[in-house]
């Protein structure tokens, strides 16, 4: 899976608003793990938990330079607003997470599975999800659970290692 065109998520300039946009729209990009929307929950260091930070829906098929570009300079949060609202400031405490997500923050930072049905989220009613953790130095980022449109994905470990 070619990553070609993630240079400017490296830029040293990319403030963090444009850096959280970028890589939920690399997540939801073919060329990445392929989401057909994609949830950030940030790590809240001082709360010691996950907050509710931006949600990004699948935008056309553009080449994965032109999507980075465009989430880069976008205005707004997301692409998807009202669940940007429903999400923000949702606190998720670690030792509460539905079973994907739990597997993705203490085990290997990637997991999938299906949701669970109980658990009220967004993604709860998605065929698959898929949870990565984010790291920045040695501190936990935060974490991107992602839908899929199919309960068969393929690859999907491996396309969320390698995004990651």
């Amino acid at each position: 899976m070619p990553l070609d065109g993630c240079l400017p998520l490296l830029d040293p300039g990319t403030d963090r608003n444009a850096l959280d946009r970028g890589l939920l729209a690399l997540a939801t990009h073919p060329q990445g793990p392929g989401f057909i929307r994609a949830h950030l929950l940030l790590w809240e260091r001082s709360l010691h938990c996950f907050e509710g930070r931006l949600v990004w829906r699948r935008n056309g098929d553009a080449a994965l330079p032109s999507a980075l570009a465009g989430a880069l300079r976008q205005a707004s949060l997301g692409t998807d607003v009202e669940a940007t609202r429903a999400l923000r400031g949702l606190p998720l405490d670690p030792e509460r997470l539905e079973p994907v997500l739990d597997h993705a923050w203490r085990g290997s930072g990637v997991a999938d599975g299906t949701p669970d049905p109980r658990g009220g989220r967004a993604w709860c009613a998605a065929p698959r999800i898929g949870a990565m953790l984010l790291v920045r130095g040695t501190e936990p980022y935060g974490m991107v659970v992602g839908e899929w449109e199919s309960a068969e994905v393929d690859d999907a470990t491996r396309r969320m290692s390698q995004w990651r």
